[in-house]
């Protein structure tokens, strides 16, 4: 068995609860982690966010929202409202995160013009160009290329195979996660005869406070402009967005979505897996693109669509009930077309 050898913290269930603004019942144990349902380990706390049962003598205590009843519980339990909340406060006691260590490694190169503010870390051959501005609390991890004249603000992290184009502005609080592209040129082209002309890129990419961008996700840089990543956003890893695009604060944007170039999404949209959307397309604030849609035209109001193309959610799940009875249809003619062939022999 591979052991976990993160550093052990313990807590009393007194400490957690009030952390968990919750309710204790039963006795006040020590508890030195989380467990999953599928992996209990001794002492540790389980999150019931399903009225189930999961009696397992190695589990310490268990979370449980205040809907349940308490007499299907055994052991110490925390009563909360939101189990979800409850689970990230736990992890962020047991597994706090990393304090920077102000640190620049020795294979790193860093240009002698890049500012630095204080304390950084930049990891192993990370390669940081002229001009750029490293801001406090920022991790920089290995096998980093930071491009000239990029600002950097305060508590970025920034993980392995990460690259940052030439003037990218990301601001604080961001993740960028591992083999993201930020700021490659934009896709386009103009066609004379049978060749395509290559249009060259010069504008940038601009990441606002608190946004994380996935692994493998890619974010062109705009033509003249700025492609924009509003604050607050959540990109997942495997993303593509396009030359000037503008997306607005506290969106969702799901696996392998690609958002062709100079779109505009609202504030609060949330982006399902691989929807497709086509370029200079508008999607209003609020609304929810489902899974495999096809968004080929702008959107005129708030609401969910899915599709291809995309239509209102409540008309294509009719039309869907629809085809499923085409198919009735289609067997119900079959049989009277042999019925009247049989009449005529």
């Amino acid at each position: 068995m591979i052991m976990n050898r993160r550093p052990k913290i313990e807590k009393r269930l007194s400490e957690l609860t009030k952390l968990l603004n919750g309710k204790l019942c039963g006795d006040d144990i020590l508890i030195t982690g989380i467990s999953s349902v599928d992996s209990p380990r001794p002492n540790t706390i389980l999150i019931l966010d399903k009225n189930r049962k999961h009696e397992n003598k190695e589990y310490g205590a268990y979370v449980i929202p205040d809907k349940f009843k308490p007499h299907q519980i055994n052991k110490p339990f925390i009563i909360v409202k939101d189990t979800k909340l409850a689970l990230k406060i736990l992890i962020d006691v047991f597994y706090p995160a990393e304090v920077i260590v102000d640190k620049v490694e020795n294979t790193a190169i860093v240009d002698k013009t890049v500012k630095k503010d204080y304390p950084v870390y930049i990891g192993n051959y990370t390669v940081i160009d002229e001009g750029a501005f490293i801001g406090k609390n920022t991790h920089v991890h290995n096998f980093v290329h930071i491009g000239k004249n990029v600002a950097v603000g305060n508590n970025v992290r920034i993980h392995n195979s990460v690259t940052i184009a030439d003037y990218t502005v990301i601001g604080n609080d961001v993740i960028i996660y591992s083999g993201a592209i930020i700021g490659s040129d934009g896709f386009g082209y103009i066609c004379e005869g049978e060749k395509h002309i290559k249009i060259k890129h010069i504008g940038n990419v601009i990441i606002e406070n608190n946004v994380e961008v996935g692994a493998n996700t890619c974010i062109d840089r705009a033509t003249l402009d700025s492609t924009i990543i509003g604050e607050g956003t959540k990109i997942d890893n495997l993303v593509q967005i396009g030359h000037n695009v503008t997306i607005g604060k506290n969106c969702i944007i799901i696996s392998e979505a690609g958002i062709s170039g100079s779109c505009k999404i609202g504030n609060n949209v949330t982006i399902g897996g691989q929807v497709g959307i086509a370029d200079h397309v508008t999607i209003p604030d609020n609304t929810i693109i489902a899974s495999k849609s096809g968004v080929i035209g702008t959107l005129e109001k708030s609401g969910i669509y899915a599709g291809f193309p995309a239509i209102e959610h409540m008309v294509w799940l009719r039309n869907m009930a629809a085809l499923k009875e085409i198919y009735k249809l289609k067997n119900a003619v079959v049989k009277k077309e042999e019925v009247k062939s049989h009449g005529k022999q």
